[in-house]
């Protein structure tokens, strides 16, 4: 089988192009732009990031303002870890009874790990469930804001041309 002249130089060529975005040929022409244009996007896309997650931050802030009306936060917790403790002493009671299987003998230690994690569970799920409202406004203020960075930076990236 004969090889023709443009397969070769094609394949030479295509080695060539490999070889000078490769990082162990950092001399090579061109490298040094690859460079540039990848730190230039990285910073830019950090930039980008940093940009969302501080709206993110600052739309979950008044969200949470606007559900408390001004209120400090610390009075409505203490109400919902107060709201939050009858699941979680029905925790306890389920973790302390799942401890004791069909005919095995009973182990104290057993069943206060049980009675503990079946507490810290009906407690992480009765604080979820009573701050839920909260939860939903500050989602909603974080959303809305990152949803306009997103837009802005959609329209930086894509400028409209109105002539």
């Amino acid at each position: 089988r004969s090889i023709s002249p443009s397969r070769v130089t094609h394949a030479t060529e295509s080695k060539r192009a490999w070889c000078l975005s490769c990082a162990r040929f950092p001399d090579q022409p061109g490298q040094r732009e690859n460079l540039m244009n990848l730190r230039k996007w990285s910073q830019s896309e950090v930039e980008y990031g940093r940009k969302v997650l501080n709206s993110g931050l600052a739309g979950a802030r008044s969200g949470q303002e606007a559900f408390l009306h001004g209120k400090p936060l610390t009075p409505f917790l203490g109400k919902v870890v107060r709201n939050a403790s009858t699941p979680a002493a029905v925790g306890a009671v389920l973790g302390i009874l799942s401890s004791f299987p069909g005919q095995h003998p009973r182990c104290a230690k057993r069943a206060l790990a049980f009675g503990v994690l079946g507490w810290s569970i009906g407690l992480g799920m009765g604080i979820v469930w009573q701050s839920r409202d909260l939860t939903v406004c500050a989602a909603d203020g974080a959303l809305r804001n990152i949803g306009r960075v997103r837009d802005e930076h959609w329209l930086e990236t894509h400028p409209i041309d109105y002539a």
